[in-house]
């Protein structure tokens, strides 16, 4: 089943979940806004992304005075820390299906992905 994460503030999420909706797509919802994903959620979410914790390093570099963290010396461990405490940093939505995930951004590769994975 598909599963997507989202974060209830975020317009692009809201138009993911318009779309899947309109086209009677069966999802799973996880709401950052309600749900803080685990430190082992958020490895098995990177891994399946098929990224390296260091792509949030931009986003986290944003909010560097809210976390009083040097982005140069964060480690994968201390990104991890930081999404699980900061859920605001994942950037969503997010679409999860089996072993694999991706950035549901944009939309248009929203059906591929449903589809072919």
């Amino acid at each position: 089943m598909l599963e997507v994460i989202y974060n209830s503030n975020c317009p692009k999420s809201r138009a993911i979940l318009e779309y899947l909706d309109e086209h009677n797509i069966k999802f799973k919802l996880i709401d950052l806004k309600t749900h803080q994903l685990s430190i082992l959620e958020l490895k098995n979410l990177v891994k399946k992304l098929n990224i390296k914790p260091k792509y949030f390093l931009d986003r986290i570099n944003k909010w560097k005075e809210k976390i009083g963290a040097k982005i140069e010396a964060l480690t994968d461990d201390n990104i991890y820390d930081i999404l699980h405490t900061t859920p605001d940093l994942i950037e969503s939505p997010i679409l999860i299906k089996g072993q694999v995930a991706m950035l549901g951004t944009p939309i248009d590769n929203i059906k591929y992905f449903v589809e072919n994975s």
